[in-house]
């Protein structure tokens, strides 16, 4: 199954500064907005959502228009299945700052996962765009996979290569521009750079769609030790997958492709 990948953990925090009096301190809103935004994300990463949203809300408190928190939010609520909540914060990060990017893939990734693709690449290619964002080889690799699930073959391409030259060892790139390749008939082009993820991932479990792709190159190309070990993963690994039904049909017959 493909899998588009939100990144707002690591975050691009910045804004204006403004001053404001509590408890007879003062205060850099902005400033502890951001701090608390921070912690958030740390939490996040630990998995405690519940002080992770605590931090969050306190940022909102100090900053109601923070991008960053409403961004992250998002993504805390998402995993918490909260769908409506979610969204209603992506599309508040995005009005906040509409250079946000990380905003932007986040919320692009919350569409694909919602099967919401044509939406999802406007929000995809504005991140993938921002030649300064630190992510934006994922925003790509995110924004080829959703424009595959429009049917737009070519700016998937172009975005998996611009993917490829930002980080020319991406894994996801090769997989994604493998498969593609191989789909568009090229199995040369899609077995080179098939071989080359395989490289750079090593021994690492491949998942049910690795192996199928696998095993068709492997049927033309002819590796039969490489074709007996991946059909065999993925009987052993995955037999309730869709990827497994599809290689039982190609060997009964149908096209399983």
């Amino acid at each position: 199954m493909r899998v588009i990948k939100a990144l707002g953990l690591a975050l691009l925090l910045a804004g204006c500064t403004q001053i404001v009096e509590v408890n007879g301190h003062k205060v850099d809103r902005d400033a502890s907005a951001q701090d608390h935004v921070q912690i958030a994300s740390e939490f996040m990463q630990r998995g405690d959502d519940e002080h992770a949203l605590m931090h969050l809300q306190r940022a909102l408190e100090l900053n109601p228009d923070s991008a960053q928190a409403h961004s992250l939010l998002g993504l805390l609520l998402q995993r918490e299945g909260d769908v409506a909540g979610a969204e209603k914060n992506f599309r508040k990060a995005v009005s906040d700052d509409d250079t946000y990017s990380p905003a932007h893939n986040n919320y692009g990734a919350f569409l694909f996962g919602q099967g919401r693709y044509k939406e999802a690449v406007t929000q995809l290619q504005k991140a993938a765009d921002d030649l300064s964002y630190n992510a934006r080889d994922q925003a790509l690799v995110n924004l080829g996979r959703a424009s595959v699930k429009t049917g737009d073959l070519a700016t998937a391409e172009t975005a998996f290569a611009r993917a490829m030259r930002v980080h020319p060892d991406m894994p996801e790139a090769l997989l994604e521009m493998a498969d593609l390749q191989f789909t568009k008939g090229n199995t040369v082009a899609a077995h080179d750079l098939y071989q080359h993820f395989l490289q750079l991932t090593g021994n690492a479990i491949q998942s049910a769609r690795t192996l199928w792709l696998g095993i068709r190159l492997e049927r033309i190309f002819g590796d039969k030790n490489a074709l007996s070990s991946y059909e065999l993963a993925l009987k052993n690994i995955y037999p309730e997958s869709p990827e497994y039904k599809a290689f039982v049909q190609s060997q009964a017959g149908g096209t399983g492709s």
